[in-house]
């Protein structure tokens, strides 16, 4: 026979552990940022650049003519000041970002709108071209 208090000592660290788990696993981190992502043109989705993750550091590949090349530099972690310096102005939203000499990618919440530009998918690169939308390929 187990004693009452034993029995919900248990089920008490048992929640305790998994609600920690599951906070764990929702972190939005630059890591939700590794993958390929593509650029919609007229309703056609284009890669555009690919962020890999070896040894601990965030690599970037850039598209050109179906050929990957890798950026000659590593990204690092991007801040919402690392954003708010871009835009000239305060964001108002949580950010998630990773920056490079080539681009700095963002994750910003779905459906943000700064001035002209616009992300559905809440996912976008700031490139010397400007600002893109990306979809996950």
């Amino acid at each position: 026979m187990t004693c009452p208090i034993v029995s919900m000592l248990k089920r008490l660290l048992c929640i305790i552990g998994f609600a920690g788990l599951m906070a764990a696993c929702s972190h939005d981190g630059p890591d939700n940022l590794v993958g390929t992502w593509g650029e919609s043109i007229q309703g056609q989705i284009y890669p555009v650049l690919k962020i890999e993750k070896t040894s601990g550091r965030y690599v970037l590949y850039t598209n050109a003519n179906g050929h990957w090349y890798r950026a000659s530099e590593y990204m690092y972690v991007a801040t919402k000041a690392d954003l708010e310096q871009l835009l000239h102005r305060p964001v108002r939203s949580s950010v998630t970002g990773l920056k490079g000499g080539v681009a700095a990618v963002f994750m910003v919440p779905a459906g943000w709108v700064e001035g002209t530009f616009a992300t559905h998918t809440g996912f976008f690169a700031v490139t010397w071209f400007g600002p893109i939308e990306l979809i996950r390929i």
